[in-house]
């Protein structure tokens, strides 16, 4: 280690790179490290949407409470990004890293080997929270230790890849591991975030940035929990009418609560000296919103698909997972020239050009019906959807960020990825709230197609959504650059 100018401890370059330029073991482990923890993340998404039914029966739930194994993943997850963000400004990379990937491993057996629900979606939502602190914290390694501009390339090109291939890996690894059992799907996670912790504290650096000992860690921590308390009403509110209520007013006041707690929690953030600047900041809010829809539509959209597919029509885990292989597929092939794409087309574009090709998939299976009819019906349809969706979602993120200054850049890339996360939650809710039926039912009521196309149509809805949100964001963001020409 040394010290530069500022104070601020860096890694040393050729403990990473030769002067060759080649890569050391070192350097290939901690690039493995970050990316199969990235890997785990993403595959946890898709083992959860694809396992509601067998966990529903396993369990005797319904659906309205089987659907918390998804929506309680993404609500940690929101709920505590900002929070991991300033732990890892605090504390250093590694210690918080390391910590919180060990909490992931033993929620990780203790979710598979529950016995009630309540048990296994506490752990999901832990699991959720240990990603908040974990996920964030593997690019801001990268960029600040791999020093040289090619080095970082390609780095961060591996973690994308590897990151794209998650949601494909989890649906592969659901169906064949899901036939034998939904907890040995659950527990293959365990020993590999084992393996990647032993490797990372080894490989890790224990500082990346110059930690900040005056962060409001408490009282975002407070502010975190106050908001994931009221993701848990909004989500309740959504799919329990009977219990707790749908009236407006309900909805009114917990929608309130959490916009509440996403503004102290930009307050709260020492990254952003004058928070006003990204509250201020319409560009990114309104990008942030389309990402918001778009992420959930796409969601919502592989839940009533993962239900149909194996309530409806009766189809076994692998059957389920090929037929929608060609949604996530795409991704990573999309990854590896994604930033080709973005240089020749302008973000703008590719979101215009993504959600465009999505709602044109939405549509032309909703137009059709859902059906067994696959290659006819759902094949091209889901070609069009994932195309879409890797064509605009990392334009989103890369449009978004690019609205605000270098000072700003952490606060707002942990607000972005917040909504994103939230609109996982918040979305997949609405859609398990309009197919308003437990799974068994549904398995029995295989004619009554109108639960199924209401859940789809809820999807499309927030689709066509997104691409309206988006049209008026690309027309305003031309006509602002107009102004300063």
């Amino acid at each position: 280690m040394r010290q530069n100018n500022n104070g601020r401890t860096e890694v040393l370059q050729d403990l990473l790179v030769l002067p060759s330029g080649k890569w050391t073991f070192r350097a290939h482990l901690l690039v493995m490290v970050l990316s199969g923890n990235i890997l785990i993340d993403s595959l946890e998404v898709s083992v959860g949407i694809l396992s509601l039914p067998a966990i529903s029966d396993s369990f005797q739930t319904p659906l309205s409470t089987a659907q918390w194994v998804v929506t309680g993943f993404a609500l940690g997850f929101a709920s505590f990004l900002l929070l991991g963000t300033r732990a890892v400004a605090k504390y250093g990379s590694k210690p918080v890293y390391s910590t919180f990937l060990l909490i992931f491993a033993v929620a990780t057996v203790v979710g598979a080997a529950a016995q009630t629900p309540e048990v296994l979606i506490a752990t999901r939502m832990l699991k959720g929270a240990c990603a908040a602190f974990t996920a964030p914290t593997g690019m801001s390694i990268i960029a600040e230790t791999f020093k040289r501009k090619n080095d970082r390339y390609k780095a961060t090109l591996i973690y994308s890849l590897v990151a794209g291939c998650g949601f494909t890996a989890g649906l592969l690894s659901i169906g064949i591991l899901g036939n034998i059992s939904w907890r040995l799907a659950f527990l293959v996670p365990a020993p590999v975030v084992v393996v990647l912790l032993g490797i990372g504290l080894f490989v890790i650096p224990s500082r990346t940035s110059e930690l900040r000992p005056e962060s409001r860690l408490r009282g975002i921590a407070v502010t975190s929990v106050i908001f994931a308390l009221g993701l848990v009403l909004m989500v309740l509110t959504l799919v329990n009418p009977v219990s707790v209520g749908r009236q407006s007013s309900t909805l009114c006041l917990v929608f309130a609560l959490t916009a509440t707690c996403i503004l102290l929690l930009i307050r709260l953030s020492k990254h952003a000296r004058n928070s006003s600047r990204i509250l201020g900041n319409h560009q990114f809010i309104w990008t942030a919103l389309c990402a918001f829809t778009f992420n959930g539509a796409f969601l919502g959209f592989l839940i009533v698909l993962g239900l149909y597919f194996q309530s409806g029509l009766g189809l076994g885990l692998i059957e389920t997972a090929l037929r929608i292989l060609p949604v996530t597929a795409p991704m990573v092939a999309i990854t590896l020239v994604s930033n080709s794409l973005q240089k020749w087309l302008g973000n703008i574009r590719l979101i215009m050009i993504g959600t465009g090709l999505a709602v044109a998939g939405y549509l032309y299976l909703l137009v059709l019906g859902l059906s067994d009819n696959y290659w006819i019906t759902m094949f091209p349809s889901f070609c069009l959807i994932g195309l879409g969706f890797m064509c605009a979602f990392a334009a989103f993120h890369a449009q978004a960020v690019s609205t605000v200054g270098a000072s700003d850049w952490a606060t707002a890339n942990g607000l972005y990825q917040t909504g994103v996360q939230t609109s996982a939650t918040i979305c997949s809710a609405i859609v398990v709230a309009l197919l308003h039926a437990p799974v068994g039912e549904m398995a029995d009521g295989i004619g009554d197609q109108l639960a199924w196309g209401t859940g789809l149509l809820g999807a499309v809805a927030i689709g066509i959504l997104s691409m309206g949100a988006s049209i008026a964001g690309a027309v305003s963001s031309q006509r602002l650059m107009a102004s300063k020409i």
